[in-house]
């Protein structure tokens, strides 16, 4: 059964994000990636305008970079908010422990 992480903040773009990539990087130098199912959400739409959401903060980035953490570029991470939380709660692999 796949384990779920989810990280949220207020627009998905410093902390969660930051916490999605490390996590994914963890877990894989372990070899367990098949095992999770890693992601990060927003808990509001306030980085959205425009239908468009916001990449990663640039210092965030920095910091990744500067410890070797790969990350999807661009990510738009702050468009994933209700569905990415909603998709964790409700697939249907859901954990029961």
């Amino acid at each position: 059964m796949t384990k779920k992480i989810l990280f949220i903040c207020h627009g998905n773009i410093c902390r969660s994000p930051m916490a999605e990539f490390i996590t994914k990087k963890i877990v894989k130098d372990l070899g367990k990636e098949n095992e999770y199912e890693i992601a990060s959400a927003a808990t509001t739409e306030d980085a959205i305008i425009s239908g468009i959401g916001h990449d990663i903060d640039v210092r965030s980035q920095r910091v990744m970079n500067e410890h070797g953490i790969l990350f999807t570029f661009p990510f738009n991470l702050s468009v994933r908010s209700i569905a990415t939380i909603t998709h964790f709660l409700h697939s249907p692999d859901d954990c029961s422990s």
